[in-house]
């Protein structure tokens, strides 16, 4: 080798030495992040949870870090050095003989020991079979916490088991002219409404509907699904064709199961609302008119 090489090498050798020693020193100045805090401090495990971090000396870049049994990280959105926000992962699976477990968070680069815990309930190991309709000659079933859906043959009690989504929280019936079964699916935590074949179970069609689904009612007739949900308390009405929303009205907090009366869709809650949506406009387009409002005894 050449000296003039052997120099050229040496020189790169140094630079990188000094690179080296000048980040090492820069991470050592640095001072340690903590995680202070968390909220909320107990989440479910049936979807993915949002959560807000407090913290020291928290920078972009870093992540947070699940401890057991889960150990996972999950990225930081980093606001300042004291605050920043996650989002747990929909898949913190835990057995299903445990209830809930605690576990340690911390950020990367911590070295002391956390100060925050996290309980984690196992609501996606215990089924919550609270959802029921009927289609023909069977049933379907639906459970938010197990995001399933089962189909059930009274005559024979077979049971069969579908993906339900995320939150399967309502469930509506109807039959299409000609004579097949239908069954949709409204959700908790997914911005969806699915159709299916209420025979096979086949998923036909995905539409966007809102979440924080409640209620579900279908009128074939009319072409509309018809969904209670509680994030903005509304019901809302769906063309049953192509998805669009065709009105929307502001309910009482909190509605739940949603019915069909004629000309009326009728919303229980803590109160029952009753709302005239036949009626037209002069633009043909429907009026949704509260008749009524009536305490629930």
């Amino acid at each position: 080798m050449s000296p003039r090489r052997s120099a050229l090498l040496g020189g790169s050798f140094a630079l990188l030495a000094l690179v080296a020693g000048v980040a090492w020193q820069t991470q050592l100045r640095r001072p340690e992040p903590r995680l202070i805090d968390v909220g909320p401090r107990m989440v479910s495990n049936q979807t993915a949870q949002p959560l807000s971090l407090q913290g020291a000396n928290l920078r972009r870049g870093m992540k947070l870090r699940v401890g057991h049994p889960f150990d996972r990280t999950v990225p930081l959105t980093v606001v300042d050095e004291t605050h920043a926000y996650a989002r747990l992962p929909g898949d913190l699976t835990l057995p299903a003989e445990t209830a809930q477990v605690t576990v340690a968070l911390s950020v990367e680069g911590q070295r002391g020991r956390s100060e925050a815990g996290l309980t984690v309930v196992n609501d996606a190991g215990f089924a919550d079979w609270t959802q029921l309709v009927r289609a023909g000659d069977e049933l379907w079933a639906a459970s938010a916490t197990t995001d399933a859906l089962a189909r059930i043959d009274p005559a024979t009690g077979e049971v069969t088991r579908f993906p339900g989504g995320d939150g399967p929280s309502a469930l509506a019936t109807w039959t299409e002219k000609d004579g097949a079964a239908r069954l949709a699916v409204a959700h908790s935590w997914a911005k969806e409404l699915w159709i299916l074949d209420a025979r096979s179970g086949a998923l036909l069609r995905t539409l966007a509907a809102p979440a924080y689904a409640t209620g579900l009612a279908v009128d074939p007739g009319r072409r509309l699904l018809l969904i209670a949900e509680t994030a903005e308390n509304t019901v809302r009405a769906l063309s049953l064709d192509d998805g669009r929303e065709v009105w929307r009205r502001d309910v009482l907090p909190d509605p739940r199961p949603l019915a069909i009366a004629g000309a009326s869709v009728v919303a229980a809650g803590v109160m029952v609302f009753v709302v005239n949506v036949w009626r037209t406009l002069p633009s043909g387009a429907p009026r949704s008119a509260p008749l009524a409002t009536v305490a629930a005894r």
